[in-house]
């Protein structure tokens, strides 16, 4: 990258340096496009099929207006608060809770679960949380907590929708 010294400002500057030393503020982003974005319906997910869990015991989404910097903020104090434990890395937060002894090595108690964000477009976003191994009831108090907090409320979806459906209303009826 090549700089014109006199032009520069102090901030910008210390931008190159944050982003020549790999060092970012802002977790890296999964943008999603329109087919991964069907394949994420839950009407198209065979491993139901395969496996005996039930896939929604493992893995919950729900959409968020809010932006990523945001989410991650607040995934990462509520789980903090709720006594897990977290670490980040490559825009994934790994939520982990382990409660080992005697008769549960990794049973009961224990959590591990993987939040990631995808960029649907630039002011929504779907927050996916996947258990890999633990306590379902735990999951789904984790789960439900994220989605009350940060999850996009239902009076607003049913908003959009109507003005959705006004919209081609008008439309259909232009021709």
């Amino acid at each position: 990258m090549v700089l014109n010294f006199n032009r520069v400002t102090k901030t910008e500057l210390h931008l190159v340096f944050l982003k020549h030393d790999g060092i970012q503020d802002n977790p890296a982003i999964n943008q999603m496009n329109a087919f991964q974005l069907i394949g994420m319906s839950s009407c198209l997910d065979l491993s139901g099929f395969f496996e005996k869990e039930d896939v929604s015991e493992r893995k919950t989404r729900f959409a968020s207006n809010y932006p990523p910097t945001y989410l991650f903020e607040k995934i990462e104090s509520n789980v903090i608060n709720m006594g897990f434990q977290v670490q980040k890395n490559n825009g994934k937060l790994k939520v982990i809770q382990e409660r080992k002894g005697p008769t549960n090595p990794r049973g009961h108690g224990s959590l591990l679960i993987s939040a990631e964000v995808f960029e649907i477009n630039e002011s929504l976003y779907v927050v996916e949380l996947k258990r890999s191994c633990g306590d379902c009831s735990l999951y789904r108090q984790l789960c439900a907590t994220l989605s009350d907090d940060l999850g996009i409320c239902k009076s607003q979806q049913l908003l959009k929708n109507d003005s959705i459906r006004q919209e081609l209303y008008r439309f259909n009826s232009s021709f």
